[in-house]
């Protein structure tokens, strides 16, 4: 039973490495092709460190340590590139760290989503503010969500790419997702 699992797991084991030797030597040190550089002495002794323990920081309750080192170093990457990191100016820059190019690639995406139908979403809840089944925004008073819906936005038109300010509630879908961000 258990013997036999251990045999052809170990089997397998030595079968992987034997494929892997054929592989790029993206572990070294001293390989400096494609898109990897080298790796500095530092960073493999703290990836070979941190091994030991967990580096799941899907929450602060589970990795309280490696969160403190992401929030530090997404405060450190934000102050390098110019951003705001004090809090006495706002806005305040964050940062976090993923596993790789690409899954950064796609939270900007996501990010870059969400923001754009920021506008869409405030408008729709402005408007249901009358509507007895919301409990979206009943925080609000009437006369603050009338300032929202008055708030006059530059928008384009779409016949001729000219820009025209108009108050939120006559904005349409098209113009709402098409704002600057800037």
């Amino acid at each position: 039973g258990i013997n036999a699992e251990y045999g052809d797991m170990e089997k397998q084991l030595l079968e992987m490495q034997d494929q892997l030797q054929g592989c790029v030597p993206f572990f070294s040190p001293r390989y400096q092709g494609h898109m990897n550089w080298d790796v500095t002495m530092p960073a493999i002794l703290g990836y070979m460190g941190a091994m030991l323990f967990n580096q799941n920081n899907v929450d602060s309750a589970a990795s309280p340590v490696t969160t403190s080192y992401e929030k530090e170093v997404g405060l450190q990457l934000c102050d390098m590139l110019g951003y705001n990191i004090r809090d006495e100016k706002r806005p305040l820059a964050w940062g976090h760290v993923t596993c790789g190019g690409s899954i950064s690639n796609i939270e900007a995406l996501w990010a870059s989503r969400n923001i754009k139908f920021i506008p869409l979403v405030v408008k729709a809840a402005l408007m249901d503010y009358d509507d007895p089944d919301s409990e979206i925004i009943k925080f609000l008073t009437r006369d603050q969500i009338d300032v929202g819906l008055d708030y006059e936005l530059y928008v384009y038109l779409k016949e001729d790419h000219m820009m025209e300010q108009i108050p939120l509630k006559d904005c349409n879908s098209w113009q709402l997702l098409n704002l600057d961000i800037d």
